[in-house]
């Protein structure tokens, strides 16, 4: 499993950018081989957004991406600008407490926690057991919670990300996370 996460200033209307993604995006990724899942989230301060997109494996997340870029730069560009920060590499760690497909129509909220970690281990089966062992029970054990990723930055060998997705979980969260609502 590949996960490839991209960040991108967002330049228009919030509304706008949520339709013009359902109307784009999501559709362009559903067909694509080896495509499992997809989160586009739009911070609460509607100036970034962020997309985690999940894959069989690592080429078919990256020709994605590509269709990904050319929909970026020619039917949303009035949306987004500038240059994507993408995170990406091979699924270390992945839960999910079952996936339901949503429709376009009746897209259900879904909290998403997006971490960065730089200066790291670069042994990262070895940081994939610490947490198997002492945090993903507790993650995915708690009140709401629907999925947990932990995956090295494959550009940047001493950087790890890791995205926590769920339901209900802003009045739970912590203070001082950045966490935002997918939507």
């Amino acid at each position: 499993m590949y996960v490839l996460t991209r960040r991108t200033k967002v330049t228009g209307a919030r509304q706008q950018v949520i339709e013009k993604t359902r109307q784009t995006i999501i559709p362009l990724l559903r067909g694509r081989p080896g495509f499992l899942g997809y989160c586009a989230v739009l911070a609460e301060d509607g100036r970034t957004g962020l997309s985690i997109n999940i894959f069989e494996d690592r080429q078919r997340a990256l020709e994605a991406n590509g269709a990904v870029r050319e929909a970026m730069t020619s039917s949303l560009r009035a949306e987004f600008s500038g240059e994507p920060d993408i995170v990406a590499g091979e699924a270390l760690i992945h839960e999910v407490d079952h996936p339901k497909r949503q429709s376009d129509e009746h897209m259900v909220g879904v909290y998403v926690v997006v971490r960065t970690y730089d200066g790291v281990s670069s042994d990262f089966q070895k940081i994939a057991s610490i947490v198997r062992a002492s945090m993903l029970p507790a993650i995915t054990e708690a009140p709401g919670s629907g999925g947990y990723y932990l995956f090295p930055n494959e550009r940047q060998s001493r950087r790890n990300c890791s995205g926590l997705l769920g339901h209900n979980l802003q009045r739970d969260r912590p203070p001082g996370s950045d966490g935002s609502r997918c939507r």
